[in-house]
């Protein structure tokens, strides 16, 4: 399976889709790229369960997940910073006074980084104009 042809197809797919809490948002798209490269169900698996960011927020904080913890699930390696290819998973997280820590994922694509905004929905940034992650991950 060739990544980057799995990448440029999803990203040309959705790259009109605006952004919607539990249709499509940060985790749905994450979780589209883990599937299609993994053969996972994670769409699958948290279909339904958000429509908004409140809900979002209260069912992973309900069941102790996050976007790290649901990748590293699919048996991911940590990847050097540095030495990411297009695949890979780029996951930040920020503590935020409403509650413990907000994580979010961006996809590596040929030398960019696919992010989700709730006002563009996907985009694409250099690389060099990303903050460093806290950890990058690698589907084997």
């Amino acid at each position: 399976m060739d990544r980057d042809v799995v990448v440029n197809a999803l990203l040309t797919e959705n790259i009109h889709k605006p952004f919607e809490w539990g249709y499509f948002d940060c985790a749905k798209f994450t979780f589209m790229v883990a599937d299609a490269i993994s053969g996972s169900n994670l769409v699958e698996r948290f279909d339904g369960k958000w429509d908004s960011k409140e809900s979002c927020y209260k069912y992973i904080g309900e069941q102790d997940l996050s976007v790290i913890s649901v990748l590293k699930e699919l048996g991911t390696e940590e990847v050097e910073w540095g030495r990411e290819i297009t695949g890979d998973f780029y996951c930040m997280s920020s503590d935020l006074a409403h509650q413990k820590q907000w994580q979010s994922a961006g996809i590596v694509y040929r030398g960019r980084l696919i992010v989700m905004t709730r006002r563009e929905g996907l985009c694409l940034i250099p690389m060099k104009d990303a903050p460093r992650p806290e950890i990058g991950l690698r589907v084997r």
